[in-house]
């Protein structure tokens, strides 16, 4: 294996004692030689870590797929009535299917590369990610379902460390810790809290986990269920929603506008339903509000 770094560091070097033509040494032509063989050398490593690219990426991309199947199994699993004691199936099923990928795929390849960088930590991201929005998306969870949750992200932090870093995914791994604490957060302080305020948890996962905190959860339905759709449609409609976000900007969650609309749709209707409570309900109607009209407020129909 050859590392384009140390090829770099001698090219560079081998060309430190380049003088004009006509006046070149016979040292000075053999540096010229070596710096011109190093270019070709460098350009060289370009092209096979592009090769590298196109045999590590489908498998990768191939694995993840199979990783995203074994993360909706979360929604088989009893979070009304969970046995503390023992551990989820799903991710015992993911822990293994990581380990086999790092076992039988990546010790193939070198991880010093950029490549193997690049692909795990898109592999990592993306179990990640889906892995919260699933979280969210589950309804009903008592408060012990919340306590076999919260073991259950420990463990996909677990899980998702043996082929890479979960604390080098940045936001994604904040999200993830922030995810954790607003399971066991008063209803009426969610729409306040930092984790939200700041966007920390996406504001579409903190509406999702939201409903699951409703007495009646067939009276405020999840949006793929109440539009009859299945979990990986409705997956799948939020990743390309996702691939239309200005990330950065202050317009970053205009892209999820229509989506909101259909949960406020929702939530006028759960209202209606529990019109004579003044408990937790409407506490939980406020504050899934609150978090909706933070990011996306109405809009001004007289302009």
């Amino acid at each position: 294996k050859v590392s384009a770094d140390v090829v770099g560091v001698v090219g560079t070097q081998a060309g430190a004692g380049h003088v004009p033509a006509g006046r070149l040494s016979a040292h000075d032509e053999e540096d010229a030689a070596l710096e011109a063989a190093m270019r070709l050398l460098r350009e060289q490593l370009v092209d096979m870590e592009n090769v590298a690219n196109s045999i590590i990426r489908p498998i990768l991309t191939s694995a993840t797929k199979y990783l995203e199947k074994l993360v909706l199994k979360l929604h088989k699993e009893d979070f009304q009535n969970p046995d503390l004691n023992r551990t989820s199936s799903y991710i015992s099923d993911i822990e293994n299917r990581l380990q086999a990928i790092k076992h039988k795929v990546l010790y193939l390849f070198d991880a010093t590369t950029t490549p193997y960088e690049y692909s795990c930590r898109q592999m990592a991201a993306r179990v990640v990610s889906f892995f919260i929005r699933q979280a969210s998306l589950h309804q009903p969870m008592s408060e012990e379902g919340k306590m076999k949750l919260s073991t259950d992200i420990a463990q996909i932090q677990f899980a998702v460390g043996t082929v890479y870093n979960v604390e080098k995914l940045g936001a994604l791994f904040k999200e993830l810790k922030a995810f954790r604490s607003l399971l066991f957060m008063d209803t009426g302080g969610v729409p306040h809290c930092m984790e939200v305020r700041n966007a920390i948890v996406h504001p579409l996962n903190v509406l999702h986990h939201l409903f699951s905190r409703a007495a009646t959860p067939s009276l405020l339905p999840l949006p793929h269920v109440h539009s009859g759709k299945s979990l990986e449609d409705y997956s799948e409609e939020l990743d390309l929603l996702a691939d239309m976000a200005l990330e950065g900007t202050a317009q970053q969650y205009d892209c999820y506008y229509d989506t909101w609309q259909s949960i406020s749709a929702l939530v006028d209707a759960y209202e209606h339903a529990h019109e004579a409570d003044a408990g937790q309900q409407a506490q939980l109607v406020e504050a899934i509000r609150g978090v909706g009209m933070a990011f996306w407020p109405p809009l001004d129909v007289t302009h």
